[in-house]
C-alpha cells in the first residue's frame, strides 16, 4: 500500500542521515560515550558481567544498566570490530530503531497507517531528537526508548484482551524486565502508563480486572529482575534514590533544582512541533479519541513525575526534566501522527480501522470513484512526504557537531599510540576536567579522559560512574573531586598542588587536541602555554595541538 511505501522511503532517508555523518568520526562523542565504551570493553574482556573495573579504573562494583553494552559487546564478538567503533555504530543503529519503534504504537493510537508514517516523519526527520543523541553518546536511554513503545503496545493490547494469553504475558515479563536492565529511569514511565490506562478504561474493562492484570505483569517482571535488584545494593544507587525520595520538596538543594531545570523548550523540539503537539492533544480531546487521550495523560503524568515539587511531593531529581524532554519526540510523533491520520479519515482519504466495517456499502460505480479519489490523494501525500524528507536531509546532517562534542580526535589516537610505545606502563596522567552535575562530580573535557582506553594508562579521572559505584576508599568521590578543586583554586604550579600530584603518583599531564574545551563551563584547567613556562614540567610530546608533559620531581 501507499502508506507502507511511504514508511519504507522514510526509513531509508533516516538510515542515511544516521550513518552518513558518523563515517569520519574516530570515536563516539562526549562524556557518556567513554563509560559506555569502557563498560562494553569490560564485558568483552570478562565474557560477561563483572565487578572490578581494572585495569582501566579502580572501581570495584558494577550496578549500571547494561542492555546497550551487551549489544555493543555482542556486535564486537560477531564482527571483530574494535569497541570504539562498535559503540558508535551500534548506537546509531539504535537511533534508527528508536524511530521505527514509534510506528506500531502510532498506528494503535491513530487507528490507521498514515498515523504511523507521520509519526516517523516528525520524530525521525523534523525533530532534532533523537538525532542529537549522537552528540552526547546518550545511547542507553535510546535503547530504553526502543523498548518503551513496543512494551506499551504489548501492555495495551493485553489489558484490552478478553482472555489471558500466557504467551503474550510472558513476552511482557521479558520485555519489562529487559527495559529495567536497559535504563532505570525509562522504566519509571511504565507504571504511569498503567495509571493513565486504568483511569480511562476501568468502566469498560472493570477496575478489578485491570488491577489483576497489572499485578500479574509487574510480579512476573520483578521475579526476572530480582537477581539484579539484589546486586544493586553493591553500589550507591539505592542510597542515592532513598535520599532523593525522602527529601522534602522545600529542602532540595539549589544545585539539584538548577540541574533539573527544564531549560529552553525549542532546544528539544522546534516551536512549530510543540504547537502542533498541543493542537493534536486538543484535537484528540475534541474528537473524544480515547487512545489519544490515554497517551496524552500518560505523558502529563511523566511530566509531573519529573517535577514532584509542583505538587509539593518529594523525589525531585530521580527522573530529570532533561531525560523526559529529550524524549519529547515520542509524544510529539505519536500525537501529531495520530491527529494527522484522524484528520485524513475525516476528509475520507483513509478509513480508521475501527470504523471501517460500520460504514454502509455504496454502489459499485460510486465506490470505484471513491477508490480512485483516495488513490490520487494518497499518492499526493506520498510525494509531499518524499519532498519534506529530501529537504530535511541537510538540516539533519548538520545536527551532528563533532567540533563541539568530540573528545577524541585522530591526533589523540596517534598520541595514545605514542604513549603506549614510549612511556612506562605505570605512568599516571593528570587530565583536563571540570565540575558538572551541580558541582557534585568531575567530568573530562578532552581525550585525556579516554587514556585508560586509548593508551592503557591510568589517569586522575575515573568514568562518571564513580559517583554511583564503589571505589577503593569509601570517600572516593571526594578524593577524586578534591584534586580538581585544588588545581582550580591554587593553580597547577602552586607548591601544594605539586605535592598533591606527587602524592597521588601523577607522572605526566595530557592536553588533548580539543584543549580541554569540550562542553566546559569555564576556562580549561590545564594550559599548555602555562606548563611550558614552568621548568617543573617537561614537554615530551607536542603534535597537532596534543601536548604531553612529564612532571619533574618535587623536592620537600
Amino acid at each position: 500500500s501507499i502508506p507502507d511505501l511511504a514508511f519504507l522511503i522514510l526509513m531509508g532517508v533516516i538510515i542515511f542521515t544516521r550513518f552518513w555523518p558518523i563515517r569520519t568520526l574516530d570515536a563516539p562523542m562526549w562524556g557518556d560515550s567513554y563509560h559506555h565504551t569502557l563498560i562494553a570493553q569490560l564485558i568483552a574482556d570478562n565474557g560477561g558481567l563483572f565487578n572490578s573495573w581494572l585495569p582501566y579504573t579502580p572501581l570495584s562494583s558494577f550496578t549500571y544498566h547494561f542492555g546497550f553494552h551487551i549489544l555493543v559487546a555482542g556486535y564486537h564478538w560477531l564482527t571483530g570490530e574494535n569497541l570504539i567503533q562498535a559503540t558508535l555504530w551500534v548506537g546509531q543503529t539504535l537511533n534508527i530503531f528508536a524511530i521505527a519503534a514509534l510506528y506500531p504504537i502510532s498506528v494503535l493510537v491513530g487507528k490507521n497507517k498514515w498515523a504511523g508514517v507521520f509519526a516517523v516523519l516528525i520524530a525521525g526527520l523534523l525533530s532534532p531528537m533523537p538525532m542529537s543523541y549522537v552528540n552526547w553518546g546518550r545511547y542507553t536511554q535510546l535503547a530504553g526508548q526502543i523498548l518503551l513503545p513496543v512494551l506499551i503496545v504489548l501492555i495495551w493490547l493485553n489489558l484490552e484482551a478478553k482472555q489471558k494469553n500466557w504467551k503474550w504475558i510472558t513476552l511482557i515479563w521479558i520485555t519489562l524486565s529487559g527495559l529495567a536492565l536497559t535504563h532505570y529511569r525509562v522504566v519509571i514511565f511504565i507504571p504511569l502508563f498503567y495509571l493513565s490506562f486504568i483511569l480511562f478504561r476501568y468502566h469498560e474493562l472493570g477496575f478489578l480486572n485491570l488491577i489483576k492484570r497489572t499485578f500479574l505483569h509487574v510480579v512476573g517482571a520483578l521475579v526476572l529482575f530480582l537477581p539484579w535488584v539484589i546486586r544493586l545494593f553493591d553500589g550507591k544507587l539505592p542510597s542515592i534514590y532513598a535520599q532523593q525520595i525522602t527529601t522534602a520538596a522545600n529542602q532540595v538543594s539549589q544545585s539539584i533544582q538548577e540541574y533539573n531545570a527544564i531549560g529552553n523548550l525549542s532546544g528539544y523540539l522546534p516551536n512549530l512541533i510543540w504547537i502542533l503537539m498541543i493542537l493534536s492533544i486538543a484535537w484528540g480531546i475534541w474528537r473524544r479519541n480515547q487512545r489519544s487521550n490515554i497517551f496524552s495523560l500518560w505523558w502529563l503524568f511523566i511530566l509531573f513525575a519529573a517535577n514532584p515539587q509542583w505538587l509539593r511531593l518529594p523525589g525531585e531529581g530521580i527522573l530529570s526534566n532533561f531525560a523526559i524532554f529529550i524524549a519529547a519526540y515520542i509524544p510529539a510523533g505519536v500525537l501529531i501522527g495520530s491527529a494527522t491520520g484522524d484528520l485524513l479519515s475525516v476528509f475520507g482519504i483513509v478509513h480508521n480501522s475501527e470504523i471501517l466495517e460500520s460504514r454502509p456499502s455504496q454502489p459499485s460505480e460510486n465506490n470505484q470513484n471513491s477508490q480512485t479519489r483516495k488513490l490520487v490523494l494518497n499518492t499526493v501525500i506520498l510525494f509531499v512526504i518524499i519532498g519534506i524528507s529530501v529537504l530535511s536531509i541537510r538540516s539533519n546532517l548538520r545536527i551532528v557537531q563533532p567540533a563541539a562534542h568530540a573528545l577524541v580526535t585522530r591526533p589523540d589516537l596517534k598520541a595514545g599510540k605514542w604513549i603506549n610505545e614510549n612511556l612506562p606502563s605505570d605512568a599516571k596522567f593528570l587530565v583536563n576536567s571540570f565540575f558538572a552535575y551541580g558541582d557534585t562530580l568531575v567530568v573530562g573535557s578532552d581525550a585525556g579522559w579516554w587514556l585508560p582506553f586509548l593508551a592503557q594508562r591510568e589517569t586522575t579521572l575515573p568514568p562518571i560512574n564513580y559517583g554511583t559505584e564503589q571505589g577503593p576508599p569509601p570517600d572516593f568521590v571526594s578524593y577524586t573531586n578534591e584534586l580538581v578543586a585544588t588545581i582550580r583554586t591554587n593553580g597547577i604550579s602552586h607548591p601544594e598542588t605539586l605535592k598533591e600530584l606527587q602524592k597521588r603518583g601523577v607522572t605526566h599531564i595530557y592536553i588533548g587536541q580539543q584543549q580541554g574545551q569540550v562542553n566546559a563551563n569555564e576556562p580549561p584547567m590545564l594550559s599548555a602555554r602555562e606548563l611550558m613556562a614552568d621548568p617543573r614540567f617537561e614537554l615530551v610530546y607536542n603534535q597537532d595541538r596534543v601536548s604531553i608533559f612529564e612532571l619533574m620531581s618535587v623536592e620537600g
